[in-house]
């Protein structure tokens, strides 16, 4: 943790700066790039191109109101459940350590209101025993006197740290039944409903139908709560499915749970995925079968297909099928 004196919010930006306009690189919030490492060369470069919130420098901007009491940085707005996951929890590791601190700062927190109207983050902060009404909000260039800062349990780079881990288990331990024996019966997590903000997987249809054919239990994770997701991964050895945020539950799982999870991808990993991966290497393996396509349609919007044939031929010659 650090403690820092004279930072400044401004609204725009999700970071927090000196008065004379720097970034303050431990405030940032982290967004990070679906290629699977950086060398640390390449940081401020990526927080560049990726990150045009957080500028690394801007125009000494002027405080309109000050904030005398000590303040907290302790999360992440990330309304986007693989990035609460790993994103938007990555600093609450911290948060038994101010069980009496009454001021906690969320970056990027424009859109605070609608991310705290998310059931699964109101799940969570339950659980964290996490009064979402200590989170401060201004609204105008704010200067903040003392801000203490929970460093977060990743970082550009893609290193992750077992601190990462801290929030999510102790969400489970307070989520899940505890004693309920391992579910023989393997889950296939579908997209062929998807959500809001759940790119449908086009072609994913007959997948489905396969492995429900072969005796699994077709989950969808857009249709139940954060417990019952959270219930679903730490009791089910086998967990097979196309890439997406609910195979970010994996980090809910506690640490002496065996299990397999086999995940239809394209070429290119998300990062996320490989940090829970690495997180989760000593109890559990994670097989990656390329057989997504990701691309732009004609309106220049995200696709994703999966090659069905494809796809199975695979799963059969991993003796899912």
């Amino acid at each position: 943790m650090l403690i820092l004196q004279d930072l400044i919010y401004v609204p725009e930006y999700a970071a927090l700066y000196t008065r004379d306009g720097v970034c303050v690189d431990e405030t940032a919030a982290i967004h990070l790039r679906p290629a699977p490492s950086i060398g640390a060369s390449k940081l401020r470069r990526v927080k560049q191109s990726v990150c045009k919130h957080f500028p690394p420098k801007i125009d000494p901007p002027s405080a309109e109101a000050v904030f005398e009491r000590p303040i907290v940085q302790i999360g992440h707005v990330a309304p986007h459940y693989g990035h609460f996951v790993v994103d938007g929890l990555a600093r609450m590791w911290a948060l038994s350590n101010f069980e009496r601190q009454e001021h906690f700062y969320f970056t990027d927190n424009r859109k605070l209101s609608s991310f705290l109207s998310l059931p699964y983050v109101a799940e969570a902060f339950a659980a964290l025993d996490f009064d979402p009404k200590k989170i401060a909000r201004f609204e105008v260039n704010t200067l903040l006197k003392t801000v203490i800062i929970a460093l977060p349990g990743i970082n550009y780079s893609y290193n992750a740290y077992d601190a990462l881990k801290h929030a999510p288990l102790r969400i489970a331990e307070r989520l899940r039944k505890h004693g309920a024996p391992c579910d023989g019966q393997p889950i296939y997590i579908s997209r062929t409903t998807p959500g809001s903000g759940r790119r449908k997987l086009n072609g994913e249809e007959q997948v489905e139908e396969a492995f429900r054919s072969a005796g699994y239990k077709i989950f969808h994770p857009e249709r139940h709560t954060l417990s019952e997701q959270i219930e679903i991964f730490s009791v089910t050895r086998r967990i097979v499915g196309s890439i997406g945020s609910a195979f970010h539950s994996m980090l809910f799982e506690p640490d002496s749970f065996v299990g397999e999870r086999f995940i239809f991808s394209p070429t290119l990993v998300n990062g996320r995925f490989l940090i829970v991966d690495g997180l989760k290497q000593d109890s559990h393996r994670t097989v990656y079968i390329r057989a997504i396509q990701d691309g732009l349609d004609a309106s220049g919007r995200s696709t994703s297909d999966i090659d069905a044939d494809l796809a199975l031929s695979h799963a059969r010659s991993l003796g899912l099928l």
